[in-house]
């Protein structure tokens, strides 16, 4: 350890002189590379602002109504009969408490009944209006979350709403009027009564959120004896904390498994949950982008060590220690962190802009309902990214500090001399070492949060170790690609050239390879994961969509759409002339060991029948008990199975509103539209046990001979709170969910792409300076400016093929982790693996151009200098 600190002043003079003076002489270069290191910390910042946005979406739905309640009553499956209520406050005693039923639905608008997908859907929730003036007492007089009237209402007017300002404008609503809008499969008339004022509510009002008197939207969906929840509100004073307890202690005591008790938080945390693992992909891949910018970082800390080498040779003939040096350049690589961070925070907040409609989309079709469609600035967010970004700049510093303090300064002086840059680069057996660690971490069980949810955290340790490890083997390949050149360059100068460069490859021809082979893998590795569920889907798509209509209430494409098929519309479709079977379907999420899961109710001789039944893993022998046995068989999804480790033959309890059924498994199929679990039963059986006869869905099939556009055209006029598609438009929407979940995905790949590229030139630059004297000599000897170019172009395609192919190596090595390991334990799904041989194509073609282009305009710049002796 030196004895000599550092003082400020020393600090700042080598800042002033050694530091800033460069970065005014080639100002571009500082640019770039603040850029760079920007634009990996905004890619990380905007996926997570966007994430978070999606999840703030769904608080804002899942937020009381009472403005902020105490607890928060729900049943474990399906809905709470009102009869609850009296059982709830004869449980909570003398206990001063106010209760608030709510009742949810969605709305829609209407639209064409054959190209219905998309459409905009409005979140009701029916409250009591009445009762919740009294809020205003419990909470002290401080605040009343919905101050809405209750208007007089004509007869010729339809119940009464409550809209958001934002909402009547975007549809031109106005106060006083009527508008249509579709509820389950009907068309009803509604009266706007009013605006919900957004500066009453504890947060801000949702644009799709209506409100409407509770008894109201019971009778508009025939749930007049049903609820989803009700929020419980303790007065504000000295004992509220006490009496917040002591009713939560009676309201589990007394609930007899017929209702949960949750606070505002756990509910929120719920909704977390769900997402957890698309959340924690999107972060890992906005990661990536960072890694390749940290190995950017390191090039261009490396070109600068080898410019300034004469400076840092005097700076030590004079007296400065090498402690101070390294103190220099880890302060310079600081402060391009700092930089770096705070653009990167500007850009990720606006790129967040861009992406959270497609998160939230992809959000709101497969896990909940959300109206986001803006990102928020939170600094929470914000102070992690700067975390990454300037530990990115300080690691990536560290190793080009060390050297520029340990070279001695006769070395130094002698400018063109080779360096070996980073020796870790250097030393095969250290790859090696990596590879067995990912190797061990690669059969790594999951970790399973106490939510219930499942993280792959030791597949993203095998991934981490696989990306070092290949950087540093990377550079194996240079032998053999300089052996094929010089075979190839006998009678190419500038070939012959660049082969030989590359049979004596520095520390900085691997750190270029490095940074390719990441940026390669990475792309590839996405590409592999998108064939692979692309193809997986489609087949499964060609499985399950044989029928030749399929029916659902308009929002059907909203994950949390309420929206269901009453049994007089699904009834008269079957008995339609047309129909020659119909297949219908029925889902409630419930709780599962305390996990949200789907209950579906199907016909077991249609909807699972082998011909036309979905892909079965382990098929069942038979759907119906033997004689004399007094059970309920169902199936259960793939996902189901893994993440509770259910074995054909287990014998399970189903919480239901009627009672606990006790089910045994006796099948698994894959499912791909459900990351949580799916348990399927006889639909009837769960018709009786929810007390709830309407359906999800319905699938079709028509006799021989029926008009299938006649018929869906005639279904249309005579059905129009439905969606009716048939097998082509159901499947187009499939792929068009399909593409808008991984838009993201394709964004990420080709910015690591440009990130390495990038790097690829400048590690050129610094090697070609490392070479003037050489460079000098081949000039004298008559090498124009042309074939330096041009043999400088040969070296980037050497160091670019050396990238591709262990790139794509690393990159299938990636896909097998992603597909059978990462997303067999974040989401249960079993995908068939593809490699998509044309992006590899595309993707190597563009690489080598880009590269070969980036290197013969490095060498022309280069050879220029050498010229004019710049």
């Amino acid at each position: 350890m030196p004895t000599d600190p550092l003082r400020p002043r020393v600090l700042g003079h080598l800042w002033s002189h050694f530091t800033w003076r460069h970065w005014c002489h080639t100002p571009w270069r500082t640019v770039i590379l603040i850029g760079i290191l920007a634009l990996g910390v905004a890619v990380f910042f905007s996926i997570r602002l966007a994430n978070r946005a999606a999840i703030a979406g769904f608080q804002l739905f899942s937020e009381n109504v009472t403005g902020t309640s105490d607890l928060v009553i729900t049943s474990p499956a399906g809905k709470l009969p009102v009869t609850v209520l009296p059982q709830i406050r004869e449980a909570l005693g003398d206990l001063p408490a106010g209760l608030f039923p709510v009742l949810e639905s969605t709305a829609v608008l209407p639209s064409d009944t054959v190209a219905g997908h998309g459409q905009q859907t409005f979140e009701m929730l029916g409250v009591d209006l009445a009762a919740l003036s009294n809020i205003v007492y419990l909470s002290g007089g401080s605040e009343v979350p919905l101050n809405v009237r209750m208007s007089p209402v004509t007869a010729a007017s339809g119940p009464p709403i409550y809209v958001t300002r934002a909402a009547a404008e975007a549809h031109r609503w106005r106060e006083n009027e009527d508008v249509q809008l579709t509820i389950d499969d009907s068309i009803h008339t509604l009266h706007v009564a009013g605006f919900l004022p957004s500066s009453e509510f504890s947060i801000q009002a949702p644009d799709r959120l209506i409100v409407i008197d509770l008894p109201a939207l019971q009778q508009l969906t025939g749930q007049t004896e049903e609820i989803h929840r009700v929020e419980l509100r303790i007065p504000s004073g000295h004992w509220e904390s006490e009496w917040r307890r002591v009713a939560r202690e009676r309201l589990e005591k007394g609930s007899e498994e017929r209702w949960l008790v949750e606070t505002p938080d756990q509910r929120r945390e719920s909704g977390r949950m769900m997402t957890q693992a698309f959340r924690l992909n999107l972060s890992i891949l906005s990661c990536l982008a960072l890694l390749v910018g940290i190995y950017l970082i390191l090039q261009a800390l490396e070109a600068a060590v080898v410019r300034r080498r004469p400076e840092i040779a005097t700076l030590r003939a004079l007296g400065v220690s090498p402690f101070a040096i390294r103190r220099a350049w880890q302060f310079e690589a600081l402060i391009l962190g700092l930089l770096g961070t705070v653009i990167g925070l500007l850009l990720g907040w606006a790129l967040a802009q861009l992406t959270v409609r497609a998160i939230a989309q992809t959000v709101n079709t497969l896990y909940y309902s959300n109206t986001t469609e803006a990102a928020a600035w939170h600094w929470g967010e914000a102070a992690l990214a700067s975390a990454l970004g300037i530990l990115a700049s300080g690691v990536a510093g560290w190793l080009p500090a060390r050297d520029a303090s340990l070279t001695p300064p006769a070395q130094m002086l002698q400018r063109g001399t080779r360096a070996d840059g980073l020796k870790v680069l250097l030393k095969p057996w250290v790859g090696i070492v990596f590879v067995l660690l990912a190797l061990a971490a690669h059969g790594a069980p999951a970790w399973r949060t106490a939510q219930g949810g499942v993280l792959p955290l030791g597949g993203y340790v095998a991934a981490f170790f696989w990306v070092a490890g290949a950087g540093i083997l990377a550079g194996l390949w240079f032998p053999c690609i300089a052996r094929l050149g010089g075979r190839l360059g006998q009678r190419v100068p500038e070939l012959f050239y660049a082969a030989s460069q590359l049979l004596q490859a520095t520390g900085r021809h691997r750190l270029a390879t490095a940074g390719l082979v990441v940026a390669v893998a990475m792309a590839g590795g996405m590409s592999i994961l998108v064939g692979s569920f692309e193809q997986t889907v489609q087949r499964w798509l060609d499985q399950v969509m044989k029928a030749d209509l399929f029916i659902a209430p308009q929002g059907s494409g909203n994950a949390s759409s309420r929206n269901r098929l009453s049994e007089q519309t699904w009834r008269a479709l079957i008995a339609d002339a047309a129909v020659a079977n119909a297949e219908v379907s029925q889902f409630h999420r419930i709780r599962y060991e305390g996990v949200p899961v789907i209950l579906a109710g199907v016909g077991f001789e249609g909807a699972l029948a082998p011909e036309s039944g979905p892909i079965w893993l382990e098929e069942p022998e038979s759907m119906d008990p033997p004689p004399g046995v007094d059970e309920i068989w169902g199936v259960m999804s793939e996902p189901f199975a893994y993440r509770f480790h259910h074995a054909v033959g287990d014998m399970i309890d189903v919480p239901t509103p009627t009672g606990v059924l006790a089910v045994r498994l006796v099948g698994i199929y894959a499912d791909y539209g459900n990351e949580f679990g799916t348990i399927a039963i006889e639909r009837e059986t769960l018709a009786r046990a929810f007390e709830d006869s309407r359906a999800a869905r319905m699938a079709i099939h028509l006799r021989s001979g029926e008009s299938l556009t006649e018929t869906q055209e005639r279904w249309a006029r005579s059905f129009p709170g439905m969606v009716i598609s048939n097998n082509r438009q159901l499947r187009e929407e499939a792929v068009r969910i399909f593409h808008q979940t991984f838009a993201v995905t394709h964004g990420l790949k080709w910015i690591g792409i440009l990130v390495a590229i990038a790097g690829l030139g400048l590690a050129l630059a610094s090697m070609l300076l490392e070479r003037s004297r050489e460079l000098a000599t081949l000039r004298a000897l008559g090498m124009t400016p042309a074939r330096t170019a041009r043999a400088t172009a040969w070296e980037s395609l050497g160091i670019a093929l050396a990238g591709l192919v262990t790139g794509f190596l690393l990159s299938v090595v990636l896909g097998h982790l992603i597909v059978y390991v990462i997303n067999r334990q974040a989401f249960g799904w079993t995908l068939l693996f593809t490699l998509p041989w044309q992006e590899f194509l595309i993707l190597a073609l563009g690489v080598c151009a880009v590269s070969g282009l980036v290197g013969y305009g490095i060498g022309r710049r280069q050879a220029a200098s050498l010229r004019t002796g710049g």
